[in-house]
């Protein structure tokens, strides 16, 4: 099973139709190890679901919360990163297109890690990294071209196996908030195939914020 699978949103997770479908039958999720639409999250109730993922063999079972309303400000992150909106990330409505938002939470993700010290290229069969396994997006104001934004990323909650990451994607230079979500990230061993223990000096730097 390829890594990307746990890329939100991507060819592997459950279409919006089908998320429907489950919405339908009344169900607060697929009883499926598929990641979550993007779509989909905003729309469960309650807002506190079970979600099933697996990595290549394994499967975990917790409690995720897939909706944030609550609006972040500034003074809830420490790290920050900066990204220029380019014409091609506007759609044929003439804004920000809805998938590119995770784009931009990408590249402040990996900046995050990389500043304190994991190598994003290490992907070795000795290596152990972050992958993600679900993410929550809430569209607050459109974006459009030219402009730029600066990403605010915090880690509030660190378990076992795995951690919280929230962002707050902001019009570069003021307090108004573009967008705000968040990630579920696991801590996988390459060579297991699985989700481990995060180690502590992981752990340290993740409570640092």
């Amino acid at each position: 099973m390829a890594l990307n699978r746990f890329l939100t949103p991507n060819a592997n997770c459950l279409s919006e139709a089908q998320c429907d479908t489950f919405l339908a039958d009344g169900k607060d999720t697929p009883a499926s190890p598929r990641p979550l639409h993007p779509h989909m999250a905003s729309r469960l109730t309650p807002p506190i679901c079970r979600l099933q993922y697996e990595y290549i063999g394994s499967t975990v079972d917790e409690e995720k919360i897939v909706s944030h309303p609550e609006r972040p400000t500034r003074s809830a992150f420490k790290f920050w990163w900066s990204e220029t909106v380019r014409w091609g990330d506007m759609d044929a409505m003439n804004h920000v297109n809805n998938s590119v938002y995770f784009q931009y939470l990408e590249s402040a993700r990996v900046g995050y890690f990389e500043t304190r010290g994991w190598n994003t290229r290490d992907i070795g069969p000795t290596g152990q990294g972050p992958v993600v396994v679900s993410q929550t997006f809430n569209y607050r104001r459109q974006l459009h071209y030219p402009s730029a934004v600066d990403i605010g990323v915090a880690c509030p909650e660190i378990r076992n196996h795995s951690f919280v990451l929230t962002y707050g994607i902001f019009r570069k230079g003021t307090d108004e908030l573009l967008g705000d979500g968040s990630s579920v990230l696991a801590w996988l061993d390459y060579a297991l195939g699985k989700a481990v223990e995060i180690p502590p000096a992981v752990r340290e730097y993740l409570t640092a914020g």
